[in-house]
């Protein structure tokens, strides 16, 4: 018995055959591993990013350069060099950092040292923004047209959000303040992403007064709280001239 006639390859049919030897014999390009002075170039563009945000005066800011003048203040820049030192592990719970006390202590330079600190040993990403800034920026984004979820994203993309005394004017927070607030800080809290706060105010109470339950719970669960209770480091200079 005589085998059966062979199909003619169509030209259609020998590119579909190519292709899919072409797959089964070319191998697959490595994935670029980053080397480390890319590592390291790409760390310094987000350290020099988030000092871009928080503006010319903290570009200095480190925790080595915090000027200690009492032990309370040791304390402090300690217990930020242990958490930005294990910071891996506070990220993955979702454990922020929490300074209050008189306004002119330095809290915005301890917050801007650690993020240094955190950023050059494990490449975290770090947004910065005060709470005038804030409010602006989010009514800004409102008239812009842009859905909640895409203005929301702005401050929940970064491992850590740096919030800069959200508690303006010396009094309670507005309505529209306190929903921009409780958004992103509930957000970040459902997500284990850590947010760090500075807050002008004396204690708990005052906290709870002006910013209100809800919030202040979210952004004190697992978090390193510090009174930065000393005198004003602007005071003091001023007092000099």
């Amino acid at each position: 018995m005589s085998d059966s006639p062979t199909q003619p390859i169509t030209p259609a049919l020998q590119r579909v055959i190519d292709r899919i030897l072409s797959r089964q014999t070319m191998p697959e390009p490595p994935a670029h591993v980053a080397t480390d002075d890319e590592i390291a170039r790409a760390r310094q563009k987000r350290i020099a990013d988030l000092l871009a945000d928080a503006g010319k005066r903290y570009h200095a800011a480190t925790l080595a350069s915090y000027e200690v003048t009492c032990a309370k203040q040791g304390e402090v820049v300690n217990a930020l060099y242990a958490y930005a030192g294990r910071f891996d592990r506070e990220r993955v719970a979702g454990n922020g950092v929490l300074l209050f006390g008189p306004s002119g202590t330095g809290k915005d330079h301890l917050l801007l040292g650690a993020a240094r600190l955190a950023i050059l040993k494990h490449g975290a990403s770090v947004r910065w923004r005060n709470g005038v800034d804030l409010y602006s920026e989010w009514r800004d984004l409102i008239d812009s047209g842009q859905s909640e979820w895409e203005r929301i994203r702005t401050y929940t993309n970064p491992d850590v959000l740096i919030l800069s005394d959200p508690l303006t004017c010396g009094e309670a927070i507005t309505g529209f303040q306190s929903q921009v607030l409780m958004q992103i800080v509930d957000r970040r809290y459902r997500n284990c992403q850590p947010t760090w706060i500075s807050l002008n105010v004396m204690d708990g109470d005052e906290a709870q007064i002006r910013m209100g339950r809800p919030i202040l719970e979210r952004l004190s669960h697992g978090t390193l709280v510090r009174f930065c209770n000393w005198p004003s480091y602007r005071a003091a200079k001023a007092r000099k001239l």
